[in-house]
């Protein structure tokens, strides 16, 4: 007759994740190890569930006695991190950029941090921020920042020596790029 005395496996007993991340879970104390919720088998076993969930492992020692154990895994929602609309700006320009969702931001292109950043692109460039919450999870959102040109103006002829009234030398004002206005 065998005896079992062992009541409980040990394991690492409450997990948290991200959505979307992989856990390890761990047990000891015996032999071998068999996980439910499909979890598989052995002494550590890695999951990726999508809403919290509990594991049993049942842990068989070297005598055959069994015991039990569990880890509750809580899964965590990532954050939902916007931005504003795509807009333009003119050449030389600075835009003012933020973010809202999460705690703590973090922006591409060296934005820098902070959840409101001030941005001089010389040319369009798209800003990827990433918001982390207070569970250490990650969203992104992006947003353009198009650089539009300054315009060109130019005057005909360039250099004016003199000017008649109702003279017969016009003068052309031209600037482009066309359908802007000049005043």
């Amino acid at each position: 007759v065998i005896e079992c005395s062992q009541s409980s496996i040990n394991t690492n007993g409450s997990v948290s994740i991200c959505l979307g991340e992989d856990a390890t879970l761990n047990a000891s104390g015996a032999s071998n190890y068999v996980w439910d919720n499909g979890a598989g088998s052995g002494a550590s076993v890695v999951v990726s569930p999508s809403v919290n969930t509990t594991y049993i492992v049942t842990g068989i020692d070297a005598s055959g006695c069994q015991a039990q154990g569990q880890v509750s895994l809580v899964v965590n929602s990532l954050p939902i991190v916007t931005t504003a609309a795509d807009f333009s700006i003119c050449y030389g320009s600075t835009a003012g950029l933020s973010a809202i969702g999460a705690s703590s931001y973090s922006w591409d292109n060296n934005g820098g941090t902070g959840s409101s950043i001030s941005v001089s692109p010389t040319s369009t460039t798209t800003y990827t921020v990433t918001g982390t919450d207070i569970n250490g999870c990650s969203g992104t959102d992006m947003i353009t920042v198009t650089v539009s040109p300054l315009p060109t103006v130019s005057i005909t002829p360039s250099t004016i020596d003199t000017l008649c009234v109702n003279g017969a030398d016009p003068i052309t004002l031209s600037g482009t790029p066309s359908g802007g206005t000049f005043t």
